[in-house]
């Protein structure tokens, strides 16, 4: 089977939870299938290269504000129509703009195509008349659309009770049985955007000023973090590739934050924390229960509440034996996510809309 993959960026141009489990799942589909990744093109990345197997075909966008965003859907449209031997199927990464490019390519070429909502696309378009319109028209021409996690997949269903969905989770890579956490630090690792709740952290952390905070990541929010975080134990660390992230959770973290206040889908920085030993405290949003299983295998807080946050970090920053507790009951409850169980149930979804494409 030839199966094309959509989404915005590789991880070696842009880091975040889509590109991460695009890019994982691409890899190891490719041991068995052939796979071209479309993806946008920034700096001085080849137009095309074969990566791990991977057919990486980027695209470029016009550098125009308003006109970034259409040029990404036309050329991507435009590469995955030409390539040759075209695709039997499409798996596409956020409904916007991923799943607008599986609708068009779709309608001008026949190649169905698979949906993957991820959580930060579909509570961004959800508030908006003209994003509804657009989830409706994704979800009507899509094939399959799958979710990954069942608290979404509820809020979905009630605003579109005709779409069928299918909860695939994220994927992670199974390892050794980790030590133990011993790092010394609270640890953050994501974008610095508004919605990861980064301020509402700094602001729990002023309850509790001799703790230390490092921070992994860049974004928009940087310098204004920065300015908040002056005369308290906090490091900025910038951005890292996916490895460097994965190393530091492991040797710095006695603790990892998740602060979201939206946008989440089924958080990969939790699950990575959680193989590695390390207990997490996360705010209520999204797949956050599904991963904590009711707060079982990590604390859960109310989102946006700083106090709440200040409460749960001195509760467990203070208790080695519920940090130890917490953290072999993350590890137990993030084994269901390894990429050995979750690559088939995407293989069978991609497999049967191929079966429908090639029906008389």
């Amino acid at each position: 089977m030839h199966i094309g993959i959509v989404v915005s960026y590789t991880p070696d141009a842009r880091i975040g939870g889509a590109q991460i489990q695009a890019w994982e799942l691409a890899k190891r589909l490719a041991a068995r299938h052939a796979v071209t990744l479309f993806a946008r093109r920034l700096g001085a990345r080849p137009a095309r290269e074969t990566v791990d197997g991977v057919t990486v075909a980027r695209t470029r966008v016009v550098p125009v504000p308003g006109l970034r965003m259409l040029s990404h859907i036309v050329f991507s449209v435009a590469a995955v129509c030409r390539q040759r031997p075209r695709p039997d199927t499409l798996l596409c990464f956020t409904t916007h703009p991923g799943g607008v490019v599986g609708m068009l390519a779709k309608a001008l070429s026949g190649i169905p195509f698979c949906v993957s909502i991820r959580g930060g696309d579909w509570y961004f378009l959800l508030p908006h008349a003209w994003g509804r319109v657009l989830l409706r028209a994704v979800f009507r021409a899509g094939n399959r659309v799958i979710v990954q996690a069942q608290r979404i997949a509820r809020e979905v269903h009630e605003s579109f009770p005709f779409v069928t969905l299918e909860v695939i989770p994220n994927g992670i890579e199974s390892g050794p049985e980790p030590s133990g956490s011993e790092g010394r630090r609270l640890v953050f690792v994501g974008n610095l955007l508004k919605r990861k709740g980064v301020g509402v952290l700094l602001e729990a952390l002023r309850q509790c000023p001799d703790m230390p905070l490092l921070i992994v990541g860049d974004g928009p929010e940087r310098e204004s973090l920065r300015r908040s975080a002056q005369g308290m134990n906090v490091e900025f660390r910038g951005a890292v590739s996916p490895d460097e992230a994965r190393a530091l959770i492991c040797a710095e973290g006695r603790i990892l934050v998740l602060p979201a206040v939206a946008g989440e889908g089924l958080p990969n920085v939790l699950m990575e924390a959680m193989s590695a030993g390390v207990p997490v405290i996360a705010s209520d949003v999204a797949g956050v229960r599904d991963l904590l299983e009711d707060g079982r295998a990590g604390l859960i807080v109310p989102p946006g509440e700083a106090s709440a946050l200040a409460a749960a970090i001195r509760r467990l920053w203070n208790d080695e034996a519920a940090r130890r507790r917490l953290a072999a009951a993350g590890r137990d409850a993030v084994r269901k996510y390894a990429w050995e169980t979750v690559l088939p149930r995407y293989e069978a979804a991609l497999t049967s809309i191929r079966r429908i494409r090639r029906q008389p």
